[in-house]
């Protein structure tokens, strides 16, 4: 059963008080990759005060396997008490509250992510209806797509109801979703993309807009789950959506099938909680032209790739990212990601506005992402770098633990929208190579272009930068307009540390600023 569920057996063993708790590894080496990949190991409890996690066998005590002395770090800090034993690769962890933490072993092992649940969230509801009444079956032979959307369009014609996955291996194509519809997967359930292209549908050519720039069409065509103008839909639960992306990347690099996991369109009030989102091929979850739709305790487990790997395969690369971002609001207003784990192989959050929705323009207002935790290779958070709309506002990122990124926080516009009310606050910083980016740019594939983007009122209130280049490349931070029309202006720097060292200036190598960013505070 491990292998159907993408995993490998481990050494690493897990305790939560009284009750074992299984580690699952992720993105194991496998000589068929033409890369060293790097594996993942993750678990998930439910919280129980004064309960202790007894982690062994991850590199992650003061003994054998990780070096004389040496000890794991368990990031954030806050709401974790850590015990490692010595002589012994033990590290005992207790929790104050549900959250998500991150174990980084000192030997450069594989990170071990820890996803402490709310105790008895998401129960099964009691009107629900089990998949196998559909004739739906788990560990079975081929994709059950036309079961799975057979099943959840008699729902919609009943009027609402609940979709439910026990545990086990289910293979299909794409999923659409339904007005008034959960989706519901229990622990051990995993809803996975078939290896089968033809099980997708493409995306109508109407659908995009052609006068656009190539750069401004997202190359995702293909969903594992689709919801497009539906209302009062939900995907609950403890289980996983597989998009199995890395071994897509593989057998489809040229050319790419570019998949999203879950594509929302024209949507509105839709809730997404509690599942893993893993193993997204291109774009994890694309939310377009929606209202009101909320994440909450989700976590995104996508691969990082090695150093001289893109997604574009471009021969002497550098780049570490393979487009698998995290989750993209993107024309939309009302989104929500609170108490989320990102693992993404490029952007954690990007905000965009690209117009692909039969060339609608809509704004982007109403955006909140707050106590997540992050890691990835490239920005974590970010708005752009399609920026076609008239209006970005009210966009807020609060009390963010960010374990590691290049870059992290960037404001890139390239398109000619006007940005105002964006706020970083309490955002700890725990390793990057570049702190921030904010500034005008110019779309590099657009001939005569002719609009250019303003950004104004800024806010960085109470964030950290704890450890800054780390590799030794790409330190520098940028705030810079293009012109005297189109500039930055009003950013303020309310409690910056870099280091330790309070920020009071943009001043130094580490700095890029010019006329064009003005109306700049340090408080």
């Amino acid at each position: 059963m491990t292998m159907l569920f993408g995993t490998q057996a481990q050494n690493a063993t897990a305790a939560y008080g009284r009750k074992p708790a299984r580690v699952e590894t992720c993105f194991a080496p496998d000589p068929e990759y033409g890369y060293t990949r790097v594996p993942v190991r993750w678990l998930r409890i439910d919280f129980e005060p004064g309960a202790v996690l007894r982690l062994s066998g991850t590199g992650s005590g003061t003994g054998a396997g990780t070096g004389a002395g040496a000890q794991a770090r368990v990031l954030p800090e806050a709401g974790c008490r850590v015990d490692a034993t010595k002589g012994e690769d033990v590290l005992m962890l207790e929790f104050t509250r549900p959250g998500q933490w991150v174990v980084e072993p000192a030997d450069g092992g594989p990170r071990t992510l820890i996803f402490v649940d709310p105790a008895g969230a998401w129960p099964v509801p009691a009107w629900s209806r089990p998949a196998a009444e559909f004739g739906i079956r788990p560990n079975v032979q081929g994709a059950q797509t036309e079961q799975i959307n057979a099943a959840l369009l008699a729902l919609e014609h009943e009027g609402g109801g609940v979709l439910v996955f026990g545990p086990g291996l289910y293979l299909t194509g794409t999923v659409v979703l339904r007005s008034n519809v959960t989706l519901y997967l229990h622990a051990g359930a995993v809803l996975q993309a078939t290896d089968d292209p033809a099980a997708f549908p493409v995306e109508p050519e109407d659908a995009i807009n052609r006068e656009l720039p190539p750069s401004l069409i997202p190359g995702a065509r293909r969903r594992l789950i689709l919801g497009e103008c539906v209302r009062g839909a939900a995907i609950l639960g403890r289980g996983v959506i597989c998009g199995d992306g890395s071994a897509m990347r593989r057998k489809y690099h040229q050319p790419r099938l570019s998949t999203n996991l879950v594509r929302l369109v024209n949507c509105t009030d839709v809730t997404i909680e509690g599942v893993v989102l893993r193993d997204s091929e291109f774009w994890s979850v694309h939310v377009l032209h929606c209202r009101d739709v909320a994440f909450r305790w989700v976590k995104w487990l996508n691969e990082i790739p090695p150093r001289g790997w893109d997604a574009f395969r471009r021969p002497g690369s550098e780049s570490v990212w393979n487009n698998a971002d995290g989750l993209n609001p993107d024309s939309s207003q009302g989104v929500l990601a609170e108490d989320c784990f990102f693992h993404t192989g490029d952007d954690c959050v990007p905000v965009k506005n690209t117009s692909t929705w039969l060339g609608k323009l809509a704004d982007v207002r109403d955006v909140v992402v707050r106590r997540c935790v992050m890691i990835t290779p490239v920005t974590a958070l970010k708005l752009g770098t399609e920026t076609l709309g008239e209006a970005m506002e009210n966009i807020i990122f609060e009390d963010i633990e960010i374990v590691a990124c290049s870059r992290a926080l960037a404001i890139d516009l390239k398109d000619g929208v006007s940005v105002r009310g964006v706020v970083f606050r309490r955002v700890r910083v725990h390793r990057c190579n570049r702190p921030f980016d904010f500034w005008i740019l110019t779309r590099e594939d657009r001939a005569g272009q002719e609009r250019f983007s303003r950004l104004s009122g800024v806010r960085l209130e109470n964030v950290d930068f704890c450890q800054v280049g780390v590799e030794g490349r790409n330190g520098e931070s940028h705030v810079l307009g293009r012109d005297a029309e189109h500039g930055v202006e009003d950013i303020t720097f309310r409690q910056v540390t870099i280091e330790g060292a309070p920020l009071r200036a943009l001043e130094g190598p580490a700095f890029e600023t010019n006329a064009f960013a003005t109306e700049l505070r340090f408080e």
